[in-house]
Order: structure tokens, then sequence, then C-alpha cells
């Protein structure tokens, strides 16, 4: 599932995870070797 945000067309954010523990990350630069970035909820959120 890849999720686009209005306004912001050059970064795709991905779903991973579990219902209880969803994670929202997107890869910059070459997939092989680039950065990963990603969205968790704060514990207890």
């Amino acid at each position: 599932m890849v999720v686009t945000v209005e306004g912001c067309t050059t970064i795709d954010w991905n779903v991973s995870g579990t219902p209880g523990a969803v994670t929202l990350y997107t890869v910059l630069g070459d997939p092989d070797s680039g950065d990963t970035y990603a969205l968790r909820r704060a514990p207890g959120e």
C-alpha cells in the first residue's frame, strides 16, 4: 500500500506492521542503499 499526501508529491510513504503497531516509512535514494525514514506511534498512543 502506498500513501500519497496532496502537496507532497516527491515522497511516497509505505505502510507496514500490524493493526496495533502501524509504521509509515519511505526510502530516499537508491532502494538498496538509501536512507529509510519511519514514523511510528509514540508508546502509549
